[in-house]
C-alpha cells in the first residue's frame, strides 16, 4: 500500500532513525513501512501519526480519481486493510448505524484532530 509516512516525516523534519526511536522499533522497520514492503495496520498508523503529531488521514494515499460513491470509496478503502482492521471497520460502522446523527459529529470532529494518546498492544 503506498502512503505518505516518508512524506509527513520529512516535513516534521524527522529521520528514519529519529522515527524508529519515537516508536521503540528499528530504521529497517520504518524503511519497510514507508515503502510498502510490511502491512502498514491500523496500529501501526496510530503510531505513527500520534509520533509525528500529525492526523492518520495525513499518511494514507492521496486518492487519484474521486469514486463514484461515498459506498464504493469505503470498499476500496476497506480491500486494502487487513481482516483485523476490516472487523474494526465493521464494528464502528454498525455502531454509527445504530445510533444515528447523535454520534457522527462527535466522531468527526475527532477524527479531524491529531490523536492524543494510543494504547496498543503490540507494534
Amino acid at each position: 500500500m503506498h502512503n505518505r509516512i516518508r512524506e509527513a516525516r520529512r516535513t516534521k523534519g524527522v529521520s528514519q532513525l529519529g522515527l524508529s526511536k519515537l516508536l521503540g522499533t528499528t530504521r529497517a522497520q520504518i524503511h519497510r513501512l514507508e515503502h510498502g514492503k510490511r502491512g502498514l495496520s491500523l496500529e501501526w498508523m496510530a503510531r505513527i501519526a500520534q509520533a509525528l503529531d500529525v492526523k492518520i488521514a495525513d499518511l494514507l494515499p492521496y486518492e487519484q480519481t474521486e469514486p463514484a460513491s461515498t459506498a464504493e470509496a469505503i470498499a476500496t478503502i476497506a480491500a486494502r486493510l487487513s481482516d483485523r482492521d476490516q472487523h474494526i471497520v465493521l464494528s464502528v460502522a454498525k455502531a454509527l448505524s445504530e445510533v444515528g446523527d447523535t454520534v457522527a459529529p462527535a466522531c468527526h470532529k475527532a477524527l479531524s484532530k491529531p490523536l492524543v494518546a494510543v494504547s496498543t498492544d503490540e507494534p
